[in-house]
């Protein structure tokens, strides 16, 4: 393979098993689990990988992403921001409600009962003070904070440039699945600067924009012989 391989061919032309094969035979751990027929793990068997004897894997990293790594990805930073949200609405109806029992008089601090609860005793003092000025100071010392408000395709993009780090070895299958045209062209340009820089990708892709990287080899699946 060439510092940047890629691998096209129609759905069923066996690109993402290539991808796969490569994987096992390398022992890269996978995030998400991969479909795979029963004969999967004896044909891996049969096949042969050559490594170049320059490639040392304790010093380099190989990693795999697929179009389900992203995916997950992009529905756990959702589910961290509802889970949030749900938790912000609950601090601010706490603030209103602790803020109304201030102004009527009828909140009133828990005595000190020792020095082991001098925490507690401090923070209901403390929050007592934060709510006299204003629930927003109240919610702004708690309220946790949103993950950073991107689109799915910023999202994914970021995963891939996360992950993509330091010199190695990076099977990309199909990561085009997740980006608009243009994540595609940043993702493409990031992919030929870090290919130029060391680092080796094979890549399956349907995507004519990520077909036509600069100094690509193009392994056409749907060719015989």
């Amino acid at each position: 393979f060439s510092p940047l391989t890629i691998l096209y061919g129609n759905n069923g032309s066996g690109k993402s098993t290539i991808l796969n094969l490569i994987a096992e035979k390398m022992n890269i751990g996978r995030r998400t689990h991969i479909n795979s027929s029963p004969f999967f793990s004896f044909f891996a068997e049969l096949c042969q990988l050559s490594i170049h004897s320059d490639f040392d894997d304790d010093d380099k990293k190989c990693d795999i992403i697929s179009s389900d790594d992203v995916f997950q990805h992009c529905f756990k930073i959702r589910n961290i921001n509802n889970d949030i949200g749900k938790k912000q609405s609950a601090l601010i109806n706490e603030a209103f409600n602790k803020r109304a029992d201030i102004s009527r008089g009828t909140y009133q601090i828990q005595p000190l009962q020792g020095i082991d609860d001098f925490e507690r005793y401090k923070k209901d003092r403390d929050d007592t003070r934060r709510l006299r000025q204003s629930s927003s100071a109240y919610i702004s010392k708690y309220a946790q904070h949103f993950s950073k408000p991107n689109s799915n395709g910023e999202t994914a993009l970021d995963f891939f440039i996360s992950k993509i780090d330091g010199e190695g070895v990076y099977l990309l299958d199909e990561p085009e699945n997740s980006l608009s045209p243009s994540f595609q062209l940043k993702l493409m340009e990031f992919i030929e600067l870090s290919a130029h820089c060391g680092i080796q990708f094979i890549i399956a892709t349907h995507s004519p924009l990520l077909l036509g990287m600069k100094n690509a080899k193009i392994l056409n699946l749907d060719e015989e012989g």
